[in-house]
């Protein structure tokens, strides 16, 4: 009787190399990419696959914070369902886009805000403070977009807040940055800080604008409609 055949040496590799990339495939995706891939495809006008990955990194998020919360999570997650509602608003179903733009509020309003920071404080808790307040006044933006009335000047008034609250630190911020700069000859973190302040009197300005033109539209019948405008227009111009 013959003997059995023993398996080559080349055929278990193989076997081995299939598992390996077996369990490569099964391994979860990089969040981060997740994002950077829904966020390429909303620029292509891709919105049904934006859709599926903000989707997935919703879902996965809420898991990671069900199990340890902790706010630089909390903050990425606001940030994704922001997106999440924008691509929705995009494919025309605004009450989904409303309600993620609502639960994005939630969660940066919730115990673990640092909300009580101020523009004086300085460091990490300073800039963490700001990218909440950020954060918040682009969520408020959305929500003001979507409403009419006064309940649209409501969410315009607080990304206002918001973003002066975020100004206020990165000018102080950036004074303290070119100080140090100063210093030790080094102005690659003083060009950051002015870039997000740049970005943010950009924001603060949008936002005056939009309250302006409420009170050329929906508000155009208060007593102290023109002269609003004009204060708001004003405030908007000197940024």
């Amino acid at each position: 009787m013959p003997g059995r055949r023993k398996k080559s040496s080349s055929s278990k590799k193989n076997k081995a190399t299939r598992r390996q990339n077996a369990a490569v495939d099964a391994s979860p995706p990089d969040l981060n990419e997740v994002i950077s891939q829904a966020d390429l495809a909303m620029e292509r006008s891709d919105v049904e696959q934006a859709l599926q990955l903000y989707h997935y990194a919703v879902v996965t998020l809420r898991k990671t914070i069900s199990a340890s919360s902790n706010k630089a999570t909390e903050l990425m997650l606001a940030r994704v369902l922001g997106k999440f509602g924008e691509a929705k608003v995009s494919a025309g179903d605004q009450d989904g886009g409303r309600s993620d733009f609502n639960d994005a509020l939630l969660l940066l309003d919730s115990p673990g805000d640092p909300e009580v920071m101020t523009s004086i404080e300085e460091g990490d808790e300073a800039l963490e403070s700001e990218e909440w307040k950020e954060a918040k006044a682009g969520l408020c933006m959305y929500l003001g977009q979507l409403s009419s009335g006064n309940e649209a000047l409501e969410y315009f008034t607080k990304a206002i807040l918001n973003l002066r609250a975020c100004v206020g630190i990165l000018e102080t911020r950036e004074v303290k940055s070119s100080s140090e700069a100063a210093v030790v000859d080094d102005i690659g973190s003083d060009t950051i800080i002015g870039n997000s302040l740049m970005g943010a009197r950009r924001q603060l300005c949008t936002a005056h604008c939009s309250v302006a033109e409420l009170y050329l539209t929906d508000l155009c019948d208060e007593v102290d409609a023109e002269s609003k405008c004009e204060s708001y227009l004003k405030s908007a111009l000197q940024l």
